[in-house]
């Protein structure tokens, strides 16, 4: 499991309509999803978070000109399914 927090910008002035639009077109089933006014936060399996956010960043492309797009991503915070794990992806004791 990973954590993908992100931020989007898309230069428009109806950038919060493309926002939203962008996360609700995209396939977020089995994942933990959560957005607030500072950004989105996608938790689930690797692969799926991963396309997930370069699927959203695409939408929301379509959408605005220009757009930038900031993002974290982390494996092993406190509070994720998995808790701490070390950097070969073993739990942590």
């Amino acid at each position: 499991m990973i954590g993908c927090r992100f931020a989007i910008y898309p230069m428009t002035d109806d950038f919060v309509d493309v926002i939203l639009g962008a996360i609700r077109t995209v396939d977020t089933s089995g994942m933990a999803v959560t957005t607030d006014s500072l950004g989105t936060l996608f938790i689930g399996e690797e692969e799926k978070v991963l396309c997930a956010v370069q699927a959203t960043f695409e939408a929301a492309s379509r959408h605005a000109g220009h757009v930038v797009m900031t993002l974290h991503l982390s494996r092993g915070c406190p509070g994720e399914p998995e808790d701490y794990c070390d950097p070969t992806g073993r739990p942590m004791d």
